[in-house]
């Protein structure tokens, strides 16, 4: 069998039976459907027989207990025949040639490790198409700071990767699939078609809302598992989560750390990759990236430039530029600090306007 399809559920009766439709009316049929019940109180159980009796490609577990989202990934993943797993989220949608493009991409490269694409994310009021970045060494960098692949189950990948199958690996209950993500480029090639190939459904139930703090210090120690590879030992996981959220530019509050903490940082972590890359890459592909990153470093310095005036951090505004005035753009991260202003002053009274005419 080529294909294994892995889904774990737990009291998903709402969207439940639209992820399994998805996956039944594939152009693609020749696939088995391994789902695994995580101890679901509510009418999942009763769907999921349902659909098996239906479908004889679907092979359903059922845990005693709930063991969480990735041990119960992996009982699917272990009992699994396909040579290649596509994974399903049970409130997720999947066009019906998803599986096509993503065993198109798959077979373009025998070292392939991952296939990714482009991903909707809506909900009852919008939607946004997102996309990993499609050069893996941009991918690689990006993910040190953020899960760049995309949260959920759009992705496709060897069953078995170096002899071994791929499993999560479980150390945080959640945010493994970042894990699993980095892990992935680090083996192989990472194939990133344009098509919109997965339908992110948002909503109040999921994970990401209800245990979105949880969530985020899984992520946090994710992060800091990929980055220790390429940081001076020693190097604590506070700075590397400062370092994380200037490039990120999040800026709902002030810089946590001084730049003069944060930056020494980021140029190791910066030389340190860019080393990686040449060494796995080539020396054409180390220069590219670094003319990127130093585009983007750019971009950065502007933002908190502007974040810091707003909120009348005078250190780190004299940090920003003299970190500018070193680069020799000092001018030009001013200018577009400025343009930022302008335009988050032009929204801000755009929106009042808006709001006394109603």
């Amino acid at each position: 069998m080529r294909l294994s399809v892995v889904m774990a559920v737990r009291d998903g009766e709402l969207y439940v039976r639209e992820a399994i439709e998805s996956v039944l009316s594939q152009s693609v049929t020749d696939f088995e459907f391994l789902i695994v019940d995580d101890g679901s109180s509510d009418g999942t159980p009763g769907i999921l027989s349902e659909y098996q009796r239906r479908d004889s490609r679907i092979c359903l577990f059922r845990n005693a207990s709930s063991l969480g989202p990735y041990p119960s990934a992996n009982r699917a993943l272990t009992h699994a025949r396909g040579r290649v797993i596509a994974r399903h989220d049970a409130d997720d949608i999947s066009p019906a040639d998803r599986f096509a493009i993503q065993l198109d991409a798959l077979d373009a490269a025998a070292d392939t490790s991952l296939v990714t694409g482009a991903v909707e994310l809506f909900d009852e009021r919008r939607h946004e198409r997102r996309c990993p970045p499609s050069w893996q060494p941009r991918l690689e960098w990006e993910l040190l700071f953020t899960n760049a692949v995309g949260a959920g189950a759009h992705v496709m990948f060897p069953r078995v990767l170096g002899g071994a199958p791929v499993l999560f690996a479980a150390k945080y209950r959640y945010a493994e699939d970042y894990a699993l993500w980095c892990r992935l480029c680090r083996l192989g090639r990472v194939a990133c078609p344009t098509q919109v190939i997965y339908r992110y459904r948002q909503h109040a139930s999921s994970i990401t809302s209800r245990n979105k703090r949880e969530q985020d210090e899984c992520l946090a120690g994710v992060r800091y598992d990929y980055h220790a590879q390429y940081l001076t030992p020693g190097v604590s996981r506070e700075t590397v989560e400062e370092v994380a959220r200037f490039w990120n530019e999040d800026g709902a509050r002030p810089l946590g750390a001084r730049l003069s903490d944060i930056n020494p940082a980021l140029v190791d972590l910066f030389t340190r990759f860019l080393a990686y890359v040449e060494r796995r890459y080539g020396i054409s592909d180390r220069v590219t990236l670094a003319a990127e990153i130093d585009r983007a470093l750019g971009d950065r310095l502007a933002y908190w430039l502007h974040r810091s005036i707003r909120f009348r951090d005078v250190r780190a505004c004299r940090d920003l530029l003299s970190i500018a005035t070193g680069r020799g753009d000092v001018a030009a991260v001013a200018g577009r600090a400025l343009a930022q202003a302008t335009r988050a002053f032009v929204r801000k009274f755009s929106r009042t306007l808006i709001g006394r005419r109603s």
